[in-house]
């Protein structure tokens, strides 16, 4: 049995609404920032690694 590590990331994305607290934020307008972050950052490979950044939670699992 051999451990491998689960890592947890953040993407920042940006989405102007409305509402100075985003509270008129849709799950589908949330969706569209985000596919829309994914595509700009793989369009340009070298933004990604800066968008990333480090993980800000790893733990340890059992792999095969």
């Amino acid at each position: 049995m051999t451990v491998v590590y689960s890592h947890a990331f953040t993407i920042a994305f940006e989405l102007i609404s409305d509402d100075a607290r985003g509270e008129d934020i849709t799950p589908q307008q949330y969706a569209d920032a985000i596919i829309s972050r994914v595509e700009a950052l793989l369009a340009n490979g070298n933004e990604m690694l800066e968008a990333v950044g480090a993980p800000y939670d790893t733990y340890p699992i059992e792999g095969d």
